[in-house]
C-alpha cells in the first residue's frame, strides 16, 4: 500500500474520537438498520446491509471494472 501512496489511519485503542467518520457510519447502520429490523436468522441482516467480506468486495470490484474486449475485423 505504501507504493500506491495509501496512508493508514488507525485510531488508538479506546479513542473513538480519532476515527469519527467510521464511528458515525457504524452508528448510523446500527440505528437505521439493525435496531429497526426484526431478523429471523443470521442471513437476513447480511443480505439487507449488502455485506461483503473484503475478498468478496474485491472480487466484485474487479468484475465491475472489467471491460469486454473487442476485436476488429
Amino acid at each position: 500500500m505504501k507504493k500506491l501512496g495509501v496512508k493508514l489511519s488507525i485510531a488508538a485503542v479506546g479513542e473513538p474520537r480519532e476515527n469519527g467518520y467510521a464511528e458515525r457510519l457504524m452508528r448510523t447502520i446500527q440505528e437505521e438498520e439493525v435496531e429497526l429490523s426484526d431478523y429471523q436468522n443470521f442471513a437476513e441482516p447480511m443480505s439487507q446491509i449488502g455485506y461483503f467480506t473484503p475478498k468478496e468486495f474485491e472480487e466484485q470490484w474487479k468484475k465491475e471494472r472489467e471491460r469486454p474486449t473487442t476485436t476488429q475485423t
